[in-house]
């Protein structure tokens, strides 16, 4: 017979299941240049011009509700 922490675990197992899902259906950003925030140039690898630029579009994705 399960006891609470059979269940506990078991319910954090799924949850776990249904993030890593999640994570995968996630589309990947690919590096353009261009940061992807204010259009300045990055070079070839990075997303962000700086880190300023990439908290400000994490704060942005946060707040329209995008992962």
């Amino acid at each position: 017979m399960a006891d609470e922490a059979d269940r506990a675990q078991e319910l954090q197992e799924q949850a776990l299941e249904i993030a890593l899902g999640q994570q995968k259906s996630k589309p990947k950003m690919n590096a353009t240049g261009r940061c992807l925030w204010c259009s300045e140039p990055t070079g070839s690898e990075g997303l962000f011009c700086d880190s300023d630029c990439r908290d400000d579009y994490e704060k942005s994705k946060k707040f329209r509700g995008i992962r």
